[in-house]
């Protein structure tokens, strides 16, 4: 199938992966509620926000990609069920906590939304 430049093909892309489209979208949800390891937090924001291939996977990693001018990035990014993600794992909800709050001094387009 032939790319009409609309964005339709990447659309039915991530429908076909049963997620939300990832790049160029105005919010992204994402659903913490269910994170009980470091490493399946880093595999979700990696997915959703559709960081490259070679993501580090580490808070070191998340930071440069975030604010990285050629990451496509959502408008908005809501977080949910971040009390939850604050009880199993509590030293990386802080750390990503602290990173996002710092993303607007970077990217000031950019905005985090906190919903429990």
């Amino acid at each position: 199938m032939r790319d009409d430049g609309s964005g339709a093909e990447e659309r039915r892309e991530a429908e076909a992966k049963g997620g939300e489209q990832a790049l160029s979208a105005d919010v992204i949800d994402l659903d913490l509620r269910g994170v009980s390891e470091n490493m399946e937090l880093h595999v979700l924001l990696g997915d959703r926000l559709g960081f490259p291939s070679f993501y580090g996977r580490n808070w070191d990693a998340f930071w440069d990609c975030i604010t990285d001018p050629d990451q496509s990035m959502p408008k908005v990014l809501r977080l949910r069920g971040w009390d939850a993600l604050h009880r199993r794992l509590p030293r990386d909800a802080r750390l990503l906590r602290e990173l996002l709050e710092q993303l607007p001094s970077e990217r000031p387009e950019l905005s985090v939304e906190w919903v429990d």
